[in-house]
């Protein structure tokens, strides 16, 4: 059996950290401060999307019995669409990829706002992979 409890205790440090900078916790008296709270949230924002890749992959091949779930993210998360893992929002799984990818690459403040913006989402979509891999109920 597929240990899930990366992938569920990353989601759940993401979803928790983004209610925080949500609700105001952030200490936004300080740019310095904010700016540190958003860093933070993008460092778990990309923690959380590399245990879900390394989890899809596991259950991909070891549940599901895909001999090449795909070597590139995009790739991998096609083949989950098309094994029924990602519902109706493959296109948004394509699109947190290219966040991801500009996470790593470009810091200006413009791509972090973008990267920001998108967590909600993620945090949606990435509960709904969740469930659907483990079978299990989500708790917040």
């Amino acid at each position: 059996m597929i240990d899930y409890s990366d992938f569920e205790n990353s989601l759940k440090n993401l979803q928790r950290y983004h209610e925080a900078y949500k609700g105001g916790k952030h200490l936004a008296d300080s740019n310095d401060l904010e700016e540190l709270a958003q860093m933070g949230l993008i460092q778990s924002f990309e923690v959380c999307y590399e245990t879900i890749l390394k989890a899809l992959r596991r259950h991909l091949t070891e549940d599901l019995g895909v001999t090449d779930p795909g070597n590139g993210a995009k790739l991998m998360f096609r083949t989950a669409g098309d094994n029924g893992l990602l519902s109706k929002n493959l296109d948004r799984w394509l699109n947190y990829v290219d966040a991801r990818n500009t996470t790593s690459h470009d810091y200006s403040l413009e791509k972090l706002l973008y990267v920001l913006e998108l967590i909600p989402k993620f945090i949606a979509d990435a509960i709904e992979l969740y469930q659907a891999v483990t079978g299990i109920e989500w708790e917040s």
